[in-house]
């Protein structure tokens, strides 16, 4: 079954809120939440999850250049991530 809006991810209902939230999974394109300056990255980037730790506490995410180059490949609480979501849109920039 495919989710409504056509996003492949694997969806779970929250027991508290009772809202339905994606799971990120592996090889997703994921939306970094919060600017990591150290390593050049702002809210808004995209990166592709390449591993998941423990329970989905954190992710190996790797963010790349839109020519191929690896800007960082980083472990990232899944506070930081969220999911694409329908009727978004890339935005470039340049590396700083």
């Amino acid at each position: 079954m495919v989710p409504h809006g056509g996003n492949l991810s694997a969806e779970i209902r929250n027991g508290l809120s009772g809202k339905v939230e994606a799971i990120i999974q592996e090889l997703e394109t994921v939306v970094l939440t919060k600017d990591l300056p150290g390593h050049g990255l702002k809210a808004g980037d995209l990166g592709t999850v390449v591993m998941v730790h423990g329970h989905r506490e954190g992710f190996e995410v790797e963010f790349v250049t839109l020519t191929g180059a690896t800007v960082a490949v980083l472990t990232v609480k899944a506070d930081s991530l969220r999911t694409v979501a329908e009727g978004e849109i890339a935005h470039v920039r340049r590396v700083a």
